[in-house]
């Protein structure tokens, strides 16, 4: 069923599922990231700054580019190219960095790279997962905007209803 999945959406996102090595990688591709409750991912300002989800409609702050980093896995450009990271670990002031979402990384490394794990092909339903093992979340299912709370964190273990996210093609429209 796994396989069936992944060649479901490697259909509709126009790539081969079945690269194995950079050669046979995907070409980028304009995406959104929403809810299952309907709110978009949005990287404020364009990128460099917070995570929320609070927006029900798309515009460039809720678009990225997916560039395809290695099988499975990806990293997700802004409109103002800084990438999506995992700031767990991360210092900050002095202290350790939550485990939250963020757009400020100007370039890729490990903390910018997230798995794709395929849920539902239909939606398409999917999870991301960090390099360290662990599930993107939107707080509360979306609708949060980050102040003084984590709209997106990066500490679950498990996936719920909160870890599952519909990968939208801009470009198409769904």
């Amino acid at each position: 069923m796994r396989k069936l999945a992944v060649l479901t959406l490697a259909a509709a996102f126009g790539f081969s599922a079945m690269a194995q090595d950079a050669a046979q990688l995907p070409p980028e591709k304009k995406v959104a990231l929403k809810t299952t409750a309907g709110y978009y991912i949005t990287a404020e300002n364009g990128g460099g700054l917070s995570v929320n989800t609070d927006r029900t409609e798309l515009g460039p702050w809720e678009t990225f580019v997916m560039v395809p980093v290695s099988p499975g896995v990806f990293a997700f450009r802004t409109e103002k190219g800084t990438y999506l990271c995992d700031l767990a670990g991360e210092m900050r002031g002095g202290r350790q960095g939550r485990s939250s979402l963020a757009a400020s990384k100007r370039q890729m490394d490990g903390s910018t790279q997230f798995k794709l794990m395929i849920l539902n092909p239909d939606g398409p339903v999917v999870a991301l997962v960090t390099s360290g093992g662990k599930y993107v979340t939107a707080e509360n299912n979306g609708g949060v905007k980050a102040r003084g709370a984590r709209a997106m964190s990066t500490d679950r273990t498990e996936i719920g209803a909160w870890e599952q996210l519909v990968l939208v093609d801009v470009e198409k429209g769904k």
